[in-house]
């Protein structure tokens, strides 16, 4: 509680930007909250208790009891490192959420161009979805987990439905019985996201999905095509548009994945979007990048530079368009920038029962923290598990002098951190990103 006449000062985590359409935006990465003031009186009384470098609380002043609560001021003599530390504490360490990735198989209908996995007839067999069943049945008749949030993931996990739906109807069940609840999402490239499949998907409670959407048809076709260079654009789009004519409360990221060749079609892109699909239907993007496939050489990359000024045209067009931008989200709230490996509840389980952490590195072999086995017992690593889930950005000057501190807690890319020993990460133009986006949008 407040004394009148008590100091405060300006937040270390606080962001004070002037928006591209005159508003003043002021943002906290330590409590995720955006306020855009458009206001030129608010404003003015913004800039004047802003520019003092002591505060002084009194009851009376509503803007600065909002600029408190907000998290932008903070008590002069604080110490705000034990605010980021119960953040921690709070949304990872105390998370009473399993999260828990399915690879499938390691095949796929498409062959996109800048993909770097190797494809090859690996699936999940009936007998690991028994496993991993059998598992999550122990810890969820034994209360350690109140939620489960499932995401599938390949290759292609729809080329394996039927294994699919046998598990989901086997999980409802049971975890119906214990009382507990559970979200399934995946990730696709919806071509055989067929109206059939995605009403017994629905019914089964899978209603998240990312599909990457390269532009409109020309850009796409060139990018995402079938094993026979067929194109995929019109498919999807039948698929998707089903959906929208439905009732379920799905959400579907359309992931764009943007080189310049692709770029040059997203407005059009994204006033298709505007003209076809409703709310249920978010934006994602990304820059392509090479990432050690064979097809390297046979496409063009932005530099980073360029990137975090592509981004903002972008995500001035998507405000334009009145379109959902989940990059706002994922960049801005508290923990959202972590890697999910990093994260203490989050498992991948392969193809054949091997559980890892990063879904990007499946084979090397610091990735491989235990075994499922068929009874359903799981045997950890912890050592190995340990070197994913240790929490140290306090021994990182870099991290604790950051502004986006609370966003990743120096956990942006893990691999990255095991290999070199440095944190995978420029703060200085992450935070320009952060600027960039925040300035945009609001």
């Amino acid at each position: 509680m407040l004394c009148n006449g008590q100091e405060l000062i300006l937040s270390k985590y606080a962001f004070v930007l002037d928006g591209t359409e005159g508003q003043k935006l002021l943002f906290s990465s330590l409590t995720g909250v955006i306020i855009a003031f458009y206001d030129q009186v608010q404003q003015q009384k913004i800039k004047k208790i802003l520019d003092q470098e002591l505060i002084k609380y009194h009851s009376d002043d509503e803007m600065v009891q909002l600029l408190y609560d907000k998290g932008i001021l903070i008590e002069k003599d604080f110490d705000e490192n034990i605010l980021v530390r119960y953040s921690y504490e709070l949304n990872v360490v105390r998370d009473r959420k399993l999260m828990l990735m399915l690879v499938v198989t390691r095949q796929c209908n498409f062959r996109c161009i800048y993909c770097s996995q190797e494809h090859v007839n690996l699936i999940m067999t009936r007998s690991t979805f028994d496993s991993i069943y059998l598992w999550l049945e122990q810890l969820f008749e034994r209360k350690e987990y109140q939620h489960l949030e499932l995401s599938f993931f390949g290759g292609e996990p729809l080329l394996e439905y039927d294994n699919i739906v046998y598990f989901l109807e086997k999980l409802k069940a049971m975890l119906d019985r214990n009382g507990a609840t559970y979200t399934a999402s995946m990730t696709t490239n919806g071509y055989v996201l067929t109206p059939e499949r995605f009403e017994v998907l629905a019914r089964l409670h899978c209603l998240g999905y990312q599909i990457t959407i390269d532009g409109m048809d020309v850009s796409h076709n060139k990018t995402r095509f079938l094993i026979g260079g067929q194109p995929t654009w019109e498919v999807i789009m039948n698929n998707l548009k089903y959906m929208s004519k439905t009732e379920h409360p799905f959400a579907v990221t359309l992931r764009t994945n943007y080189n310049e060749d692709v770029y040059e079609s997203l407005i059009l892109f994204y006033e298709y979007v505007k003209n076809n699909f409703d709310q249920r239907f978010h934006i994602y993007f990304e820059t392509i990048k090479k990432q050690g496939g064979k097809n390297d050489s046979q496409f063009d990359v932005f530099d980073i530079v360029s990137s975090v000024a592509t981004d903002a045209e972008i995500i001035r067009i998507l405000k334009d368009s009145k379109l959902y931008c989940s990059n706002i989200w994922d960049r801005t709230t508290p923990s959202s920038l972590m890697c999910y490996a990093s994260k203490p509840n989050f498992f991948t389980i392969d193809y054949d029962g091997s559980v890892k952490k990063c879904s990007h590195i499946l084979d090397d072999e610091s990735n491989r923290i235990g075994m499922l086995y068929e009874n359903g017992d799981l045997e950890i690593d912890n050592k190995k598990h340990s070197l994913w889930v240790s929490n140290d950005y306090t021994n990182s000057k870099v991290c604790m002098e950051c502004k986006l501190l609370p966003l990743c807690f120096g956990k942006k890319c893990i691999v990255s951190k095991m290999r070199t020993g440095q944190v995978n990460c420029n703060p200085a133009v992450e935070t320009v990103r952060v600027e960039e986006i925040l300035s945009s949008y609001f």
